[in-house]
């Protein structure tokens, strides 16, 4: 297996040559892993596409490859249909922040999409674009052998359903308000997402996040990361959150919870599962201490395969101290000091 990374600026002298374009069809049958990484200015020129374009016209210029990554370079996102390989089952795609990757780009993905089995989208900044919006939840709700998604775009009621029936689905971030995505399972007869082992999930409030996490089956899962998000940047995401569902969020005001709120948070994650790493983050400074009483935590108690606990809340030392007693498979707890 060869891997090859394109980290410094590269470029073309000259048009190769029949022999140098056969010496690098011999090297090109033997990649596996490319990595496309972006260090300050530098950048892959253009020239260099293009005569890959030229010379291979729709075929796949590295045919075997099986894991593509693709780091904060708007060039090698324009030409990323040439190295959706039909083995590829690993697309890592991280457009730069200055420029949103064009629903003409995720599209090409679907060329991989038989043996595609972990998609990365994550850029940097998440504007609206309906069309983008459109063209990812078409790609995702093409493949059927996913077994790992992160994206931070919205997604059709429809693609949420078709990932929830996944069973190679084991790991996902959920980016969507858990308003849309437990109204996107509603009238399903199927359990929702039942094997999940490793769970992200983006929230705004406590309610809504103890409606999904009651919807969902996390029989299986073993891994449940929460971030609440800061209620003052509501308004700069609504757009996008409220792309498929605008009704749910008529009168809504998201905050960050209570300690009611989080208890009833461990409570409802802890029911039906069998975690063994939680963590709860908020990307908001609180006004008061939270988690002050030892009865919040409680619902964790009874987990006795809990091995690793995050939450950024903890600032009471008793509930701390009740916490390493109660949960003694504990080998890792993290709090904010």
């Amino acid at each position: 297996m060869c891997n090859a990374v394109l980290a410094s600026r590269k470029s073309l002298k000259r048009v190769p040559l029949a022999e140098e374009w056969a010496r690098f069809e011999f090297y090109a049958r033997r990649v596996r892993v490319l990595s496309c990484e972006y260090e300050g200015d530098s950048s892959i020129d253009d020239e260099m596409f293009k005569a890959l374009v030229g010379h291979f016209q729709e075929s796949p210029a590295l045919p075997n490859l099986r894991d593509l990554r693709c780091f904060q370079n708007a060039t090698i996102h324009s030409y990323m249909w040439l190295f959706l390989a039909p083995t590829l089952a690993h697309l890592l795609f991280y457009p730069c922040s200055n420029r949103s990757p064009s629903p003409a780009v995720v599209a090409s993905a679907k060329a991989a999409r038989p043996s595609l089995r972990m998609l990365h989208i994550l850029p940097d900044n998440v504007e609206y674009s309906r069309d983008l919006f459109a063209a990812t939840s078409e790609l995702i709700g093409s493949l059927y052998a996913l077994e790992s998604l992160r994206c931070r775009f919205p997604l059709t009621p429809a693609t949420i359903l078709h990932l929830a029936r996944l069973s190679t689905l084991t790991d996902i971030n959920l980016f969507d308000h858990p308003h849309a995505i437990v109204r996107s399972l509603a009238g399903t007869s199927t359990p929702a997402f039942a094997y999940l082992t490793t769970l992200r999930i983006r929230a705004w409030d406590g309610p809504s996040t103890v409606e999904l996490l009651r919807v969902l089956c996390i029989k299986r899962l073993n891994n449940l990361r929460i971030t609440f998000c800061n209620p003052s940047a509501f308004e700069n995401s609504l757009p996008s959150l409220k792309e498929y569902h605008p009704s749910a969020f008529t009168g809504y005001h998201p905050s960050l919870p209570d300690d009611s709120e989080l208890a009833q948070i461990f409570a409802a994650a802890c029911t039906h599962s069998n975690l063994q790493s939680l963590s709860i983050d908020q990307l908001a400074a609180r006004r008061h201490s939270s988690l002050t009483s030892p009865d919040i935590i409680r619902p964790l108690f009874s987990h006795r395969n809990l091995t690793s606990l995050h939450i950024d809340t903890i600032r009471d030392t008793n509930v701390r101290c009740l916490s390493l007693f109660a949960l003694p498979a504990i080998q890792r707890f993290n709090w904010l000091r």
